[in-house]
């Protein structure tokens, strides 16, 4: 099983709080999801499983709105999961580069 789908199993398995459904939000949390290697500090990391723990507890913490939430249940465990988090992304308005997406 490839890193992001891990990932997105073990996230959207746990209830988060969810607030804010605005543009600015919803682009802020694909920003956050795109960038969520080095923003939690995962890259640090060597062991993979490490990897996915770091990043999904940050996941939980940081991430605030039910579309991204939608978005990760609709993708997980999909092959085409990093190509469909970079159309969601700029879908959302997020022009940034997405290292989580490139690293399926």
């Amino acid at each position: 099983m490839n890193r992001i789908a891990l990932l997105l199993v073990l996230t959207v398995s746990s209830p988060w709080a969810l607030a804010d459904s605005s543009k600015a939000a919803i682009k802020a949390d694909f920003d956050n999801l795109c960038n969520v290697i080095a923003r939690s500090g995962a890259a640090k990391h060597q062991v993979k499983s490490e990897q996915v723990n770091v990043i999904t507890t940050w996941l939980r913490e940081h991430l605030k709105t039910p579309e991204v939430n939608k978005f990760l249940k609709e993708v997980s465990g999909s092959r085409d999961a990093g190509a469909k988090l970079k159309k969601a992304a700029a879908d959302a308005g997020y022009t940034g580069a997405c290292p989580l997406a490139d690293a399926t």
